[in-house]
């Protein structure tokens, strides 16, 4: 969850093509069942619900990896009627969305600030997320009877995550404006620049 690396070399390129539960994969699996309007809006809009080309951190994809595992928990514990265990791990996947969004920021706060692709991984990282918590629903509310279905929803942590990643982004985007401003202070750029023979030939 702390480790993190922005190298290009330690980033994983993810898109709909290629992460677990995606909307491809749901509407290419046979017999799964979308709610009536859903498939037919995928199909008027190819980009709905679909996640774009990304490039997160390991540490991000194997946050997801942990999800997805105690997603199939969840399930194996409804197959087994024990709903106890199963809201404890719905619960354990809210603390780990938690824990992402206050540890995250806090083992790279100096960088988030000032490095640009520090950043914009960050913020792919959290839009990452957020897409796979959105689609849980998609995966796995059949396969949960009765009400036990609202297990598989965790739609509440999306505008969390999402404006963690942008108030993040936004952030560094003013720090990287007040710091080009400060650079620039010195160079007198007015009208009378030219005629002061300030230019460079």
């Amino acid at each position: 969850l702390l480790e993190v690396s922005v190298e290009a070399a330690t980033l994983v390129s993810v898109n709909d093509g290629t992460v677990r539960g995606s909307m491809t994969t749901l509407l290419a699996a046979a017999g799964q069942q979308l709610e009536p309007g859903i498939e037919e809006a995928l199909q008027r809009d190819q980009g709905l619900l679909r996640l774009p080309e990304l490039r997160v951190s390991r540490a991000a994809e194997s946050v997801v990896r942990r999800i997805w595992a105690l997603m199939d928990d969840l399930k194996k514990a409804v197959d087994e009627s024990r709903v106890e265990a199963a809201r404890e791990l719905n619960k354990l996947v809210r603390e780990f969305c938690s824990l992402f969004a206050v540890l995250r920021p806090f083992s790279q706060k100096s960088q988030l600030k000032s490095d640009a692709q520090c950043c914009a991984v960050f913020l792919a990282d959290c839009l990452y997320l957020v897409h796979v918590l959105m689609l849980l629903p998609y995966s796995y509310r059949s396969q949960l009877p009765g009400e036990l279905g609202q297990l598989a929803f965790f739609v509440d942590l999306v505008p969390q995550l999402r404006r963690l990643g942008e108030n993040h982004f936004m952030a560094m985007l003013r720090h990287q404006k007040e710091q080009l401003l400060l650079k620039l202070r010195p160079c007198d750029l007015g009208p009378g620049s030219a005629a002061a023979g300030t230019f460079v030939e």
